[in-house]
């Protein structure tokens, strides 16, 4: 049986520190792809521009899970490879949840289902509902970019969208629509912003 050595070992740097945030194990064009990345990884690279570069290539799925892992332990020892939950060499692959494949009882699934069907709320989330049915606004500041709505048909201004939906009896979004030329009317009225 012929070894496959499709597999490499990439590192991802930061532009502006030079600082190695991930090493990753990978085949085709792995190493550049912003898929199937986790949080930590996520948040960096929206923060700082970055690079991929392939450290080794031409490895077998077994030798790249071994280097990976040497990799990542050696950087950490560094304070490097923020981004690596994991230790490497397929970490979390394949690791089934505790509960995959099993189904519940009917009596559990029941009893599941009805945890919290009597019990009372705690009072402040109780209160909170309460004033968010009242509108309260939860001490919210006013919106400084909020724009002014014109009716072309009845000449009325309005303090914005919510306002204008509410005085016609009209989706917010379908008046928002109209304003920026994605529709021509709704409930055959014509709005622009001002």
């Amino acid at each position: 049986m012929l070894k496959e050595n499709k597999y490499y070992i990439y590192r991802h740097i930061r532009v502006d520190t030079d600082e190695i945030f991930y090493i990753g194990r990978g085949e085709r064009s792995r190493y550049i792809s912003k898929y199937g990345r986790n949080r930590i990884w996520k948040n960096i690279t929206n923060k700082s521009d970055w690079y991929a570069e392939i450290i080794i290539h031409n490895l077998t799925n077994e030798e790249a899970n071994i280097k990976e892992k040497e990799f990542i332990n050696y950087y950490r020892n560094f304070g490097y490879c923020k981004a690596n939950i994991s230790s490497g060499g397929a970490g979390l692959v394949g690791v089934r949840p505790w509960n995959a494949g099993k189904k519940l009882s009917k009596e559990h699934a029941y009893k599941c289902g009805n945890a919290f069907r009597n019990k009372k709320r705690p009072e402040h989330s109780r209160t909170m509902k309460l004033k968010w049915k009242a509108g309260c606004d939860f001490g919210r500041r006013e919106p400084v970019n909020r724009a002014r709505i014109y009716c072309i048909d009845d000449g009325l201004c309005f303090k914005s969208i919510t306002d204008a939906a509410n005085y016609y009896g009209l989706h917010r979004q379908h008046i928002g629509k109209v304003c920026s030329g994605k529709l021509k009317t709704t409930g055959n009225k014509r709005f622009m912003f001002i």
